[in-house]
């Protein structure tokens, strides 16, 4: 008799464990703390904070480096920086809002407010003949919505759909610019 009972004991606390550990798993599921994902907000204005700090030096290649390594399959760092490295933007100023995270897709959306200045001497001819007295018109703010994906424990920037579709929204076909049109840094 008492085996039944030492049994039955056994038994109530192996399944007071397993409940126990499924409410835990639970609600480390439901908090985000699952693959590293506890900090994901502080970790993307990390992220965030060098991806501003990388444009605002140019660093166009490090800027590469934080793209989604899925999409650096697609896109290489020579298409990269025939897109985005001609140096023609010299950004001003950079700031954005606080991230959207959606934990469940584990993805965000960043808002990216610039102020950036062309650089006419940058441009191809006949378009570097762009006067200082046209300033209005050479310095623009603007708004992007800048995509991130939490892979591999970290998050990392989605390049632009127009990239790499090689499609502007309206169906235009967009290019990269040939560095050979541009003066030499």
């Amino acid at each position: 008799m008492s085996a039944n009972i030492f049994e039955i004991t056994l038994r109530r606390v192996v399944i007071a464990a397993l409940v126990a550990a499924a409410g835990f798993g639970i609600y480390r599921l439901s908090s985000g703390q699952t693959d590293g994902f506890a900090q994901a907000e502080t970790r993307l204005v990390e992220r965030m904070d060098d991806y501003v700090a990388l444009r605002m030096a140019d660093d166009q290649e490090s800027v590469y480096a934080l793209t989604d390594p899925e999409q650096r399959k697609i896109k290489s760092l020579r298409d990269f920086l025939q897109f985005y490295g001609s140096g023609i933007l010299k950004p001003i100023e950079f700031t954005y809002d606080p991230p959207n995270i959606d934990r469940d897709s584990k993805q965000a959306t960043v808002m990216l407010h610039s102020t950036v200045q062309l650089i006419p001497e940058k441009l191809p001819k006949p378009f570097d003949t762009l006067q200082e007295e046209h300033e209005e018109h050479l310095r623009k703010t603007g708004s992007d919505e800048l995509r991130w994906v939490w892979r591999e424990g970290d998050w990392y920037l989605r390049m632009q759909r127009e990239f790499i579709t090689g499609k502007a929204p309206d169906g235009r076909a967009i290019q990269g610019i040939d560095p050979k049109a541009f003066p030499k840094r």
